[in-house]
Order: structure tokens, then sequence, then C-alpha cells
């Protein structure tokens, strides 16, 4: 709560690596007036702890911010403990936390949708790859959310239930209105632990591999974290 409330000019992030002490800071000119707005309101109102993470695992919406710490406890990964946080960015823009992240010695990773907006976020996060292999902080999605990409791995029954159509109905609606229908009538977030219930569940479909190959990456990037910043 304090660190919230602190000029993140006067921030300094300490990272011990090999004896070494490292100091980090945002330099003044590095965000723009509007981006340091943005981030101040949107990240730090809402996220200062997330300040004091190896590495922001940056998403879109509400799903994945739900999702994706429970779908790495199933891979046997406490993202909490890996020193990950998962960081809702749709708000804020993807220019200004990564902008933090790089200054701060933060590792980072996107996800994104495979829809229109998740590809202009994608094109950003290319802007900051450097020589870093693209794998290592980007995942973009193949379906438009991450609502389809369950449902076209075999968890579809789990919208179908929750949407409260018939059968008829169900035939005749494509998978994006039985999806929506789904959330109006739960929630994103009961979704989300639904599909989470479904995934531990006997014979399940399992862990889409684009989202296992994301959180070995991330979990990979944060414990190598402070020694590639004598690289920086």
């Amino acid at each position: 709560d304090l660190l919230s409330i602190i000029p993140l000019k006067q921030v300094r992030r300490l990272i011990r690596h090999e004896g070494v002490l490292h100091e980090r800071r945002v330099q003044g000119n590095k965000l723009t007036r509007s981006e340091l707005r943005r981030f101040h309101y949107h990240l730090r109102s809402r996220f200062g702890v997330a300040s004091f993470a190896r590495l922001w695992l940056l998403v879109e919406g509400e799903s994945e911010y739900w999702l994706i710490p429970q779908i790495a406890r199933l891979m046997g990964y406490e993202l909490s403990l890996e020193g990950i946080a998962c960081v809702e960015f749709a708000q804020c823009g993807l220019d200004p936390p990564i902008k933090v992240a790089r200054e701060l010695g933060i590792e980072w990773h996107v996800l994104t949708d495979g829809d229109t907006a998740g590809e202009n976020y994608g094109k950003t996060a290319h802007e900051y790859l450097d020589n870093d292999n693209g794998s290592e902080r980007l995942t973009v999605l193949s379906e438009k959310d991450i609502e389809h990409c369950f449902w076209q791995f075999g968890y579809d029954e789990v919208y179908k239930k929750y949407s409260q159509l018939k059968s008829p109905q169900l035939e005749e609606l494509s998978p994006a209105k039985i999806i929506q229908t789904a959330v109006r009538k739960r929630s994103k977030p009961f979704l989300a632990l639904s599909i989470v219930e479904a995934i531990a569940m006997k014979d399940s479909a399992g862990i889409p591999q684009i989202l296992q190959d994301m959180i070995h990456a991330c979990v990979e990037l944060a414990r190598n974290s402070p020694g590639r910043l004598v690289g920086y």
C-alpha cells in the first residue's frame, strides 16, 4: 500500500545476485506523462505488491487472471512462490508496464488473445524483444480469447452447462454466443474455476500445450531473473 502511493521516480528496486546488490530505477524520460498516469492509476494502485515480483505475466483480462495461477498449480508450480505476478494490462496498455519492468529489472511475458486487439498487443511486445527469444516473452492464442481456447480443447460442455440453454438453442448458437450467455449467467471467475475443476478431473483433456509452454517459460525466466541482470 505504501509503495503504491510513492512517486515512481523515487522508487529504487534492489536485487542481490552472487553477493552483488543491483539497484534499478525508472529513469525520468522513459514514460510519457500519459503512460505514467495510466501506470499509476491502473497498475500501481491495484498491484503495488507486483513491484516485488521477479516476473510480470501480463494478461488481457479477468479470465486469465483467475485461470493461469490455478493451471500452474495443477502443473506443480505456485506462481507466488516463483515470484510471478499476473497483471492485467488491458486498461493500462502494454507499453507502460513493459517499460517499467525493463527499467526495474523485472522479467515479463505477454499473453494475448488471437483477435485483432491481441494481434496489436503482439506487435507492441515484439518492439521490446531486443535479442530475446520471442517464445520467452510472448504467447499468442490461436483462438479469439482464452474461453474459445478451452472450448476448442474439449471443455465446451462447461460453457454449455452454465449457459443454461436448452438443446435446440445449443445446436443453433455459435460458441461465442454460448460463452457470452454463460458469462452473463455466472461470471468469468466462476467459469474459470469451473474449467480448472474440469481439468483436474480424471480423463480430462488436460491443459492446452500453448499454456503449458507459457508457464514453463515464465518459471524459467523468473528463476533466472537475478542472473540476467548482468546482461542489462
